[in-house]
């Protein structure tokens, strides 16, 4: 792990990952479980998340408004204003920060 790095984690865990716990037991000695628990995966970081988020809910929200094509044209709006290459589809993080640092 590189300096600078950030750990995503959820609940706690003992260091091989077992008697995953939602709460700190001072008992048993938990560490942080890290949400990716498989060596053979990437680690997943915070822009990662954060990207796969927002595509993911704005799929979401935009295919759950399909009754209302004024809501749903407001998703798209949004996420147009966000993604400077819209016809690619997804948010990127450089757009992301491109768009933060606009308003």
């Amino acid at each position: 792990l590189t300096g600078g790095s950030t750990i995503v984690t959820d609940g706690y865990c003992n260091n091989d990952f077992s008697n995953p716990s939602a709460t700190w037991d001072v008992g048993t000695s938990p560490y942080a479980c890290p949400l990716n628990q498989d060596p053979a995966v990437a680690d997943q970081n915070i822009s990662t998340l954060l990207v796969d988020t927002l595509n993911g809910g704005l799929d979401a929200v935009e295919g759950a408004l399909s009754g209302d094509p004024q809501l749903q044209q407001d998703i798209i709006d949004y996420r147009n204003e966000i993604d400077i290459s819209p016809a690619d589809g997804n948010v990127s993080i450089s757009e992301i920060q491109t768009y933060l640092n606009s308003l």
